[in-house]
């Protein structure tokens, strides 16, 4: 399964619609990064090798910072 980043894009609206539409982004933004950290958990616990696993608890970091 692969998830591909979800993108906002804004056409001439009404500012109702802009903002459903913002709010429906972020929660698809969110929902692709909590399937990014299940992947790199899953990735994580499977490594054997320290220097993937210091890779990938890094990019967990950062996928934890942009869900948060």
């Amino acid at each position: 399964m692969t998830a591909s980043k979800p993108e906002f894009s804004a056409d001439a609206s009404s500012m109702i619609s802009t903002v459903t539409g913002l709010h429906s982004h972020f929660r698809d933004l969110q929902s692709y990064y909590k399937v990014l950290k299940g992947k790199l958990l899953s990735e994580l616990e499977a490594s054997d090798d320290a220097e993937k696993t210091q890779e990938l608890k890094e990019k967990l970091t950062e996928t934890n910072e942009k869900i948060d």
